[in-house]
């Protein structure tokens, strides 16, 4: 979401649900923060400039989730269970955050083949996998 404030200075937020990552959020906040921050340099270059704030949203389940209380928030058209709202402010930097990692997504792109993966991950064997069906189908 942009919001234009007074004074002609825009703020950047993105909303998120909590429930998953709980226990891996700060390992994940690296990710909202280019999010956010490849937003912020959308938006300047669309002319909502100075983006002068980027804040994310995300929402904490007031109770443990679990298999056995699964019932007792499942409801047929979704789920409903108790949250608390909080506010992170995130650094803005959209040039020294989202231009390192383009260069980076460009060095791999003109590889043409995809980088050794770390020894044990999944992901790494899914996309070697998908590598291999690609490479058979052209």
């Amino acid at each position: 979401m942009l919001f234009e404030g007074s004074y002609g200075k825009s703020r950047i937020y993105i909303c998120v649900t909590r429930i998953v990552l709980c226990k891996y959020f700060s390992v994940y906040f690296c990710l909202y923060e280019a999010q956010l921050n490849s937003y912020a340099l959308i938006a300047e270059h669309r002319g909502f400039s100075p983006v002068s704030q980027s804040l994310l949203l995300y929402y904490e389940p007031q109770s443990e989730i679990t298999e056995s209380s699964l019932e007792g928030v499942l409801q047929v058209d979704g789920f409903s269970m108790p949250f608390k709202g909080f506010f992170r402010e995130v650094r803005l930097d959209p040039v020294g955050i989202v231009l390192p990692l383009l260069r980076q997504v460009k060095e791999l792109a003109e590889r043409g083949s995809l980088p050794e993966g770390r020894q044990g991950c999944k992901d790494c064997k899914v996309m070697r996998r998908m590598e291999e069906m690609w490479n058979k189908g052209n």
